[in-house]
């Protein structure tokens, strides 16, 4: 009875009403729902025996559950005990449409159908205006995507499904893991779940649209949180596309393809941070060009440039647990220049850019002012910027200051 051809599997969770309990499965073609009988060495693929499954009355193979690309179908397998989807009574072995959000009775147990993935059928889809969504759109050819899902099954049902697209995939379970593959390798696109065990999913949306490198990678969100809310806040903090739950595989492939081609025409990247004086503004996007900061350490031809949305912090990663900077000076000497961990904020808003040392151990300058301790002080373009030893100039740039030509470090 297998009607799909795409060999796509879907994933489907049975909650039982009332409690913590989920069943959850992967269809691929067709799934039996039931409870372990051992004396008769029964082992269905779904066992609902935790939840009381035999006092319930449900049968050892009570019903089965058919995929196809376009839709699911459940059947009564002679259970020989009441079978209802939503209050409606279901013939032995005669096949009915099962819907996401449906209820099935097995005997006494009622289930609700949540459907997580499937081929073709899904939830909601929200973009950000401006955005364009092709409805033919090329093969990939290679690109990496991140898939940062706390889900192993969607995480590989998401993974093989790109990768049968033309796409390489990277799959991480939490926040801190992605962070660490972002800072490794730039991703053509990042799929993100929002709720991950240890970070909430927009934190990392705010993460990477802070970084200048990583502004221009699209975020699809990818989520079971379809409430007006999350939409609006994942649209807020820079999410691209918000793709609700229960995802359609292919509209998902459709959707990244689409963002990957529409930020290389639209939105040229920044291919890393570190090119020479000012060919890395002249690089930048107007847009992006007028909340960003470039840093010039004395010493280093290599610049560091930020966007700063409203407020960054500048120090050094430390190896424990402490707050990590936006901007990690590390590699610039900052243990040996008496940099603290987290020694200064630049902050911006409608009127400028600011500094404010964060009560450093060494202190903060600006053209060699001291700076009074978590009070701003107005920054201005060419600003030399002291943080204990180390010297840096900054360098800011406003709608009106539009000629690059005269920047040097």
């Amino acid at each position: 009875m297998d009607e799909g051809s795409s060999g796509l599997p879907w994933i489907v969770e049975l909650r039982i009403p009332g409690t913590p309990g989920v069943a959850k499965t992967r269809i691929d073609g067709r799934a039996v729902i039931g409870r372990v009988d051992r004396e008769n060495d029964v082992f269905p693929d779904v066992d609902l025996t935790p939840w009381g499954a035999l006092e319930l009355g449900v049968a050892p193979e009570h019903v089965a559950i058919y995929a196809g690309d376009e839709h699911l179908n459940v059947v009564d397998l002679g259970s020989g005990k009441p079978t209802l989807l939503n209050g409606d009574s279901l013939e032995p072995n005669v096949p009915h449409r099962l819907e996401h959000g449906d209820d099935l009775q097995l005997g006494v147990m009622h289930l609700q159908v949540q459907v997580v993935a499937s081929p073709t059928y899904g939830s909601v889809m929200h973009q950000q205006p401006g955005v364009t969504i092709k409805d033919e759109v090329t093969p990939g050819h290679g690109q990496r995507i991140l898939i940062v899902e706390d889900d192993p099954e969607a995480a590989e049902i998401f993974r093989i499904v790109l990768e049968r697209a033309g796409f390489s995939t990277y799959v991480c379970r939490e926040v801190v893991s992605a962070i660490r593959a972002l800072n490794t390798e730039t991703p053509a696109a990042v799929l993100l779940d929002l709720m991950l065990p240890d970070i909430h999913g927009l934190e990392l949306c705010r993460y990477i649209r802070r970084d200048i490198g990583l502004r221009d990678v699209p975020i699809i969100v990818v989520s079971a949180a379809v409430t007006q809310a999350s939409i609006s806040q994942a649209m807020d903090v820079g999410a691209d596309v918000f793709l609700g739950k229960p995802v359609s595989m292919k509209e998902m492939v459709r959707v990244v393809a689409s963002l990957i081609d529409w930020y290389a025409e639209k939105k040229p990247s920044i291919q890393t941070k570190r090119l020479d004086n000012a060919s890395l503004l002249r690089s930048m996007p107007a847009d992006v060009r007028r909340d960003a900061v470039v840093f010039f350490v004395a010493g280093y031809q290599e610049p560091i440039a930020a966007v700063v949305p409203r407020r960054i912090t500048i120090g050094r990663r430390s190896g424990g647990t402490s707050p990590r900077p936006h901007i990690d000076l590390n590699h610039y000497g900052a243990f040996d220049a008496g940099v603290s961990r987290v020694h200064a904020a630049i902050h911006r808003d409608d009127d400028g850019f600011y500094i404010e040392d964060l009560g450093s151990s060494n202190g903060t300058w600006v053209n060699e002012e001291l700076l009074i301790p978590h009070e701003r002080h107005p920054l201005k373009n060419a600003s030399a910027i002291r943080l204990g030893n180390l010297r840096l100039r900054v360098f800011l740039f406003t709608e009106e200051q539009t000629d690059l030509d005269d920047v040097t470090p």
